[in-house]
């Protein structure tokens, strides 16, 4: 008998893996890391410090990324972000976030 949170878990990885891949297509792949890597999804890159960033979802809800104030003024303050920053993911899908609580009462 399967894992099913471990398997909850990989599915959610798998599928932010294919958005992302299908959004920016072959030339900027994402993958999953193996199981014993710190975080979960990475998109390999060079020049600059990686965007860390946190991705969750409660069971029928929608995706929400968390990430440093710094990193988001680098990517969407400035001109200087390239595609060829790398990203590292840790994704996380539970039941309920009190985080998207409050961003769905907030909005919508």
């Amino acid at each position: 008998m399967s894992n099913p949170p471990r398997q909850k878990g990989t599915s959610y990885e798998t599928e932010l893996v294919n958005q992302w891949n299908a959004c920016f297509g072959d030339s900027n792949p994402m993958v999953r890391n193996p199981a014993s890597a710190t975080f979960d999804l990475t998109k390999p890159g060079y020049g600059r410090e990686p965007l860390e960033i946190l991705a969750t979802r409660p069971d029928r809800g929608q995706s929400l990324v968390t990430m440093r104030w710094t990193d988001f003024m680098s990517l969407f303050g400035s001109f200087t972000f390239e595609r060829s920053t790398p990203v590292h993911v840790e994704a996380k899908r539970y039941k309920r976030f009190s985080l998207h609580s409050i961003f769905e009462e907030t909005f919508g």
